[in-house]
C-alpha cells in the first residue's frame, strides 16, 4: 500500500494545539484535501497517458476514485494512493501472470472501447481473444498509482506544511 503519513511534530504546532485544537485539525484536513486533489490529478493524468508499451488505461473511471485520506487524530493524517483492493484494480496497476480472466468484464471493456462499431457477437469474440492472449502472456502493470505517488509525494508534503503554517500564522495574529 502506498501511504503518505503526515505527523505534526513542530513545537509551535504542539503549543498551539492546546489553544486551538480545532484550527490545527482543520489545517491538517485542508492540507490532506489539497494532497488528495494533487494525487487524484496525477493518477488521472497517468491513466490517460500510455506507459511503456501500454496504451492509456482509462475505460470506466473506477480506479481514479480509489485515493482517500484518513484524519482521525489532531496532529496526524494519511493520504492513501492505492488501486482498489478488488482484482480489477490490482491487475491494472501491477499486471498479472498468465491466467484466463472472466470474460464478462472484458465484453464491457470492448463495448466501451469500440462502442457500436461492433455487434454484440463481435464484442464477445474480441473479449474472448483478449482473454486468450492474457491466458498466454498475462498483462503488464500500468503503475499509475505508484507513479502518481512518486511524482506527487514531495509536493503533497509541501502542501500540508503550507496549510499548517497558514493556520499557525493566523493563530499568532489573534
Amino acid at each position: 500500500m502506498l501511504k503518505m503519513t503526515y505527523k505534526v511534530e513542530s513545537a509551535e504546532a504542539l503549543a498551539m494545539l492546546e489553544r486551538a485544537p480545532e484550527k490545527i485539525g482543520e489545517a491538517i484536513a485542508r492540507g490532506l484535501d489539497l494532497a488528495l486533489a494533487l494525487f487524484h490529478n496525477l493518477v488521472v493524468t497517468n491513466i490517460q497517458q500510455p506507459h511503456g508499451q501500454k496504451p492509456p488505461a482509462i475505460a470506466f473511471g473506477y480506479l481514479v476514485n480509489a485515493i482517500g485520506t484518513v484524519h482521525d487524530e489532531p496532529l496526524y493524517g494519511e493520504v492513501i494512493v492505492n488501486p482498489p483492493a478488488d482484482v480489477y484494480g490490482a491487475a491494472v496497476e501491477y499486471g498479472t501472470v498468465p491466467h484466463f480472466p472472466p470474460v464478462a468484464p472484458l465484453i464491457r471493456w470492448v463495448e466501451k472501447k469500440f462502442g457500436t462499431h461492433l455487434s454484440a457477437g463481435e464484442q464477445k469474440s474480441v473479449a474472448y481473444a483478449i482473454a486468450r492472449t492474457i491466458a498466454k502472456r498475462g498483462t503488464a502493470g500500468h503503475f499509475m498509482f505508484q507513479r502518481a505517488f512518486e511524482q506527487g509525494r514531495e509536493r503533497a508534503e509541501t502542501l500540508l506544511d503550507q496549510a499548517l503554517d497558514e493556520a499557525l500564522a493566523q493563530l499568532q495574529e489573534t
